[in-house]
């Protein structure tokens, strides 16, 4: 089945991402979105004068596919309260299992792995997207979407997205926080956090050429317990700092056991 009509369920990061891809597609003929409340309306009436914005689910029209874009906790309740069970629902999740939504005719998941803020705009193409579904059928239409949406489709099942989760929150929500705490640290010595920038410029584009584990540098690599005393020293006046500088530098010299 072509997928040409599509409602997506959610007001959030994904489901804003998502209208605004689905929105370029010639393909898609009909573009749906549903909210609890009208808090993103301006935001969505923005993407296109196609899409429409529904605040009541029982109103929203039939569609070849349902994407409930929600927070995890959230999805078996909204699910609960979709009408339209004939045709494809899927969920946007990577750690929630596809069968959560067992009941409808065609059922599974369009994970694509990508961090997304609201106002931040994001190009799909190359973005992976991970795919799960209960038939054959329904795998092929939702294959043909991520196709044109992105260039970049992956079959998963529901213990390897768990696990890319893990991972994507390892290599991008941990990171990103440590860069926060990098910044909340130079703020303390009145210095801009864009000195960093052509450092984490830098860490990610070798990453092009090098493996993570080649990649990496620093006191902790070294073994060099002389510097991370003396860093450990100065950071005495903020223990939690202090123990998570402990605690990822054992980690590293772990990895990297001297010779």
């Amino acid at each position: 089945m072509q997928i040409r009509r599509i409602n997506i369920l959610g007001m959030g990061n994904v489901a804003y991402h998502l209208t605004r891809g689905f929105s370029q597609l010639d393909s898609v003929q009909q573009l749906s979105v549903w909210g609890r409340t009208a808090k993103n309306d301006s935001l969505f009436s923005t993407i296109s004068d196609s899409v429409r914005i529904i605040h009541d689910i029982s109103k929203l029209p039939d569609a070849d596919l349902h994407i409930i874009a929600v927070q995890d906790d959230a999805i078996s309740t909204v699910f609960n309260s979709l009408h339209h069970r004939q045709n494809i629902i899927v969920h946007t999740s990577g750690s929630v299992a596809h069968t959560i939504l067992t009941g409808s005719e065609h059922f599974g998941v369009f994970y694509p792995l990508q961090t997304f803020s609201i106002h931040k705009q994001v190009d799909w193409t190359g973005i992976p997207i991970f795919i799960e579904a209960s038939d054959p059928e329904t795998r092929e239409s939702l294959n043909k979407l991520a196709e044109k949406l992105s260039g970049y489709f992956i079959q998963a099942d529901d213990a390897q997205r768990r696990s890319l989760h893990i991972a994507a929150v390892f290599a991008n929500n941990f990171s990103n926080h440590m860069m926060a705490l990098a910044q909340q640290w130079l703020e303390k010595y009145h210095l801009p956090f864009q000195v960093l920038t052509p450092l984490i410029r830098e860490t990610i584009t070798k990453l092009d050429q090098l493996t993570p584990h080649q990649a990496q540098t620093g006191p902790a690599r070294r073994h060099d317990s002389e510097v991370i005393r003396t860093h450990l020293s100065i950071l005495s006046n903020d223990p939690q700092l202090q123990e998570i500088y402990k605690k990822i530098s054992a980690s590293i010299e772990a990895m990297y056991p001297l010779e």
